[in-house]
């Protein structure tokens, strides 16, 4: 596992239960080869007014993408629309994923400060 997040963001405060189920599900479903360990790298960047957060995995490999319970994204997104609803700025509340063979992503973006 890799980590990249600037100085200026280690103490950034996000709200709870955002970010824990996305490395989780990395762990759960990018874990192809018994042998060798998921690469998953976490990554945050910022401009002046939203974070973004990336979770990418090393992808499900040559197995049949194997369907969870749904629970983490369906919860993550509802936490999204959540957040959304009570802000200043809802179009900065973003959640986009992208699951392939080589790689699984998924990156939120939300407002810096409000």
């Amino acid at each position: 596992m890799t980590i990249d997040i600037p100085k200026a963001l280690r103490k950034v405060r996000i709200p709870t239960g955002l970010f824990q189920p996305l490395v989780e599900n990395s762990f759960k479903y990018a874990g192809h080869e018994e042998r060798t360990a998921p690469n998953i790298h976490i990554e945050a960047r910022h401009t002046a007014t939203v974070l973004t957060l990336k979770v990418e995995d090393s992808g499900y490999g040559e197995h049949s993408r194997q369907g969870g319970t749904g629970h983490g994204l369906s919860l993550i997104q509802d936490r999204i629309a959540f957040n959304r609803s009570r802000s200043k700025r809802p179009k900065d509340w973003t959640v986009t994923t992208s699951f392939q063979k080589e790689k699984g992503t998924v990156v939120m973006t939300m407002p810096l400060k409000e």
